[in-house]
């Protein structure tokens, strides 16, 4: 799962998709609350804008990740990569993610790669 974190290609299934849609979600989470904590209640004396950086660093990140899954889980159901700008449009983007998340990945091989569970099989 994390082999490919940086990766845009390849395909993703669906489990793959929503662990690491979670993961990065707390992964974010907990690093922006630790900074903040870390300058307010321990007196770490650091400059707002190192923190400001830091915060900023670990979204690109975590932002970074979950769009190359997010791209591979288009590529699981067939779709091209670019897809994922639709899930920048409101309403649509509920939409797109209740498909990427339960939408069945195709069974056989794609553009995109083998089928899933022939790597899994391996």
């Amino acid at each position: 799962m994390f082999s490919h974190l940086f990766s845009f290609s390849g395909r993703s299934g669906r489990l793959e998709f929503f662990i690491h849609s979670i993961l990065d979600l707390l992964f974010i989470a907990v690093s922006v609350i630790s900074i903040s904590l870390m300058d307010r209640y321990f007196e770490i004396k650091t400059n707002e804008m190192a923190i400001l950086g830091m915060i900023l660093f670990i979204i690109f990140v975590g932002a970074l990740t979950e769009t190359c899954a997010t791209v591979r889980r288009f590529h699981d159901i067939g779709m091209s990569g670019w897809s994922f700008f639709l899930t920048m449009i409101p309403i649509v983007n509920f939409i797109i993610g209740f498909k990427l998340l339960f939408q069945k990945g195709t069974s056989t091989s794609n553009k995109y790669g083998p089928s899933r569970t022939k790597i899994a099989l391996n």
